[in-house]
């Protein structure tokens, strides 16, 4: 609830009043003060928390103007900074704050008191500013910290901000370094990494080489491929997202990267490549059609017998199939030129659950693939990508697709659940919500 709202309870009557301020509704509060005034709002609710934050355990606040990336005025700038640090001196007093979201229209300031928050879990900071924010306390003594994500445009991350080596999640984004920040070597416990529009070359995440816990990486939007993937034997996970085309545009560093990669990470049960421009344009298609890295991931697929995911959201050379032995998948996600040419290889994948089918629009083998998919036993979603004015005709395609098998076999039968999205980027959302 907001500041104004918090004000005008007490004028409806003492009861309400006391509603408000009760124990149980403050453990959880998700505070969101948008558009005209929002700094000053932001720093009203920093100073109506403070008497209050002995009961919030789980604390998110979204303090942001109506303009996107507008710049604050400097007054906005001072009432955030006051807001932010009120509002963290409050929770470190209080000592019993397990998660603090912050999304900020302002830079991020933190005071001296971000180390004091020694109850925390997680932590998410987010500013929404060209000014770049400064992270740079010591956070080592925050010794419960399980999740880190730090956003900015960008974010400078100094070399005294020495990270909590507790940490198991760690998300950056636009992180402003030449290199991968030295800090990453002292998380010996992390288990997933998500580095997002990040500008180094290969070279520059020399880091990730002694993660030795890592078992999940995300690269979201960035320049170019580590140097250092081959160095991680035992991940399990990994998910390269260049719907921004920069690896297109950094010759072919990405794909050799990934060719000497691949033959190494023999641990993977999921992995995923997504090219698929969020507009879904003609001229994004031809660009996901040149993507250099698809070769290479096709080359490096048979004998995955251990692989339950596989997502490519980009086109794949022209004949290209993907190999027999893909038995254990669960989920599957890919073009329907290329989905239709591998039919016969992925018959023994009888425990998919999943299936997603890019650029339906056109695709002469889609009532193969359809009459496929409806009859897999453990299927739960069908995931088809199909753009105006198509998706009427491919959603009536499934749909009869599932008719006939049901007339020829009820038994055999079963319903699944079934969407039809406009572009790739809609395909990874709804994803998303599907797997919670």
């Amino acid at each position: 609830m907001g500041r104004g709202g918090q004000q005008a309870v007490p004028l409806v009557s003492c009861r309400w009043r006391r509603l408000a301020d009760d124990p149980q509704l403050l453990r959880q509060l998700d505070a969101k003060l948008l558009g005209e005034a929002y700094a000053e709002r932001y720093l009203g609710f920093a100073k109506w928390l403070a008497p209050r934050a002995a009961h919030v355990r789980l604390l998110s606040v979204a303090a942001l103007p109506g303009t996107p990336l507008a710049e604050p005025s400097d007054e906005d700038e001072g009432y955030a900074a006051q807001a932010t640090v009120g509002l963290l001196a409050a929770c470190a007093a209080a000592g019993q704050l397990t998660s603090l979201s912050l999304e900020l229209g302002a830079p991020f300031w933190q005071g001296s008191w971000l180390p004091a928050l020694r109850t925390l879990r997680r932590l998410r900071i987010e500013a929404h500013s060209l000014t770049p924010s400064i992270f740079e306390a010591p956070i080592p003594s925050l010794l419960a910290l399980r999740e880190l994500e730090l956003g900015d445009w960008p974010l400078s991350l100094e070399s005294s901000a020495r990270l909590s080596a507790s940490l198991t999640r760690l998300q950056l984004r636009y992180v402003d370094t030449d290199l991968l920040p030295e800090q990453l070597a002292v998380l010996t416990c992390l288990h997933t990494l998500s580095l997002h529009a990040l500008t180094h070359d290969g070279a520059a995440y020399g880091a990730l080489a002694v993660l030795s816990c890592l078992r999940q990486l995300s690269l979201s939007c960035c320049r170019a491929l580590p140097a250092s993937l081959s160095q991680l034997p035992f991940l399990e996970a990994l998910s390269i997202d260049d719907q921004g085309g920069l690896m297109d545009q950094s010759e072919n560093e990405p794909a050799s990267a990934l060719a000497m990669a691949l033959p190494c990470l023999t641990q993977l049960t999921q992995l995923a490549l997504l090219a698929a421009t969020p507009g879904g344009s003609e001229h994004a298609r031809r660009a996901v059609e040149a993507s250099p890295l698809m070769p290479h991931l096709l080359a490096a697929l048979p004998g995955r017998s251990r692989l339950q995911s596989l997502l490519l959201a980009a086109g794949a050379p022209a004949g290209a199939q993907l190999p027999p032995g893909l038995a254990a998948l669960h989920e599957l996600a890919a073009p329907a030129a290329l989905l239709g040419r591998t039919l016969p290889a992925v018959a023994a994948a009888t425990s998919l659950q999943l299936v997603g089918v890019y650029a339906c629009n056109d695709a002469t083998a889609l009532p193969a693939i359809l009459r496929w998919a409806v009859r897999l036993p453990a299927l739960n979603v069908l995931l088809l990508e199909a753009g105006r004015p198509y998706a009427e005709e491919v959603e009536r395609a499934a749909l009869l697709a599932h008719l006939e098998w049901h007339e020829q076999s009820p038994s055999a039968a079963h319903d699944f659940n079934l969407h039809v999205v406009p572009n790739a980027a809609a395909v990874l959302v709804a994803l998303a919500g599907i797997r919670g």
